[in-house]
């Protein structure tokens, strides 16, 4: 635990402005230096990464820093990166540059898209690699949960394929 400027305690759930990078491994060891995949950008956080298993790909969460507050007393920054409503999926290649925005996946409001994580195998899909990212959002789910774009609805686990 680290006191941030304001003096509040910090973990690394709780960092502003954040940015990811990666290093080459083989598994047992780091193999090569570290080097930023996505940068950190004014007022955006990224967080929550996860490498695809074939290691060509970054899934991971970008919260939008003039969001709305989250009220349950933990994470409550917008732009701490815990529990964000404006949270969205985002992939990149591992070696930079793109980033796509999963806009299917997300929908168009805020529904605390969160934690994104690869499944373990690539499939195909007509002749292409097949990817699957589970996450956790608050969207509604048919006709008899209801979904909330805040933190008043507990999160769901969904699924989205990448191809």
């Amino acid at each position: 635990f680290v006191p941030d400027a304001a003096g509040k305690t910090i973990t690394g759930d709780l960092v502003r402005g954040g940015q990811i990078w990666a290093a080459p491994s083989d598994g047992k060891s780091i193999t090569g230096p570290a080097a930023v995949v996505v940068p950190r950008m004014q007022g955006k956080t990224h967080h929550y990464p996860s490498i695809s298993p074939d290691g060509s790909w970054l899934t991971y969460n970008q919260s939008t820093c003039g969001g709305t507050p989250t009220r349950n007393g933990w994470g409550d920054d917008p732009c701490d990166g815990y529990n964000d409503p404006s949270a969205r999926i985002m992939l990149s290649p591992i070696t930079g540059g793109g980033v796509f925005d999963l806009a299917r996946a997300n929908g168009d409001a805020t529904w605390t898209n969160s934690w994104p994580r690869f499944s373990p195998d690539v499939g195909t899909y007509r002749g292409k690699p097949l990817l699957w990212i589970a996450f956790s959002s608050r969207r509604p789910y048919g006709a008899r949960l209801a979904g909330a774009t805040d933190d008043s609805v507990k999160p769901q686990l969904w699924f989205t394929a990448v191809v």
